[in-house]
């Protein structure tokens, strides 16, 4: 059974890759720094559902109230999103102090980019891998403007729109 659960999960993931929704939750879960696989995720979650719908049922004594059980994917949702919303939110409170050491390296006689990597070297989680994937794509021919709107996306951050609507003119 053990040899097979890899190729379900395999093939369920392969089902839903080229939906919208399943990019998004992935994307989801790398900002919130939730280190299990999606497919390990929905696929737990299904089960729990089914367990919980069941426990429900068999407690409650009727098939009825086993639909309550459908709340363990809501349960599941809200947590991805906190754990989301804590790292934008942490992502904005470092921001200032980014922008203060970017400055600094700025007038140091960095380069946009050179400043950038300043700022990486100095500053936490979750910055410093937002921070780091702007200057990987910079160096991979992505214009720094693209790269640091990606950033923007994905933060949802209107404070480092303004940065990047800087390097734009830059």
């Amino acid at each position: 059974a053990g040899r097979r659960s890899p190729g379900l999960l395999s093939a369920a993931e392969r089902s839903f890759e080229g939906t919208r929704w399943w990019s998004r939750f992935k994307e989801e879960l790398e900002i919130a720094r939730i280190p299990l696989p999606a497919v390990q995720i929905a696929a737990w979650t299904a089960v729990a559902t089914l367990v919980v719908m069941w426990l429900i049922s068999l407690v409650a004594g009727s098939l009825l109230f086993g639909f309550l059980g459908l709340g363990v994917p809501l349960l599941v949702r809200a947590f991805v999103h906190n754990r989301l919303e804590r790292q934008r939110r942490l992502f904005g409170e470092q921001l200032p102090d980014n922008l203060q050491v970017l400055s600094s390296a700025l007038r140091a006689g960095h380069s946009l980019v050179g400043a950038l990597a300043v700022v990486v070297d100095d500053c936490p989680e979750p910055s410093r891998s937002e921070l780091r994937r702007v200057i990987a794509d910079e160096r991979l021919g992505v214009p720094l403007e693209d790269a640091l709107d990606v950033v923007v996306r994905r933060m949802e951050s209107r404070d480092l729109e303004q940065v990047s609507l800087v390097a734009a003119l830059q």
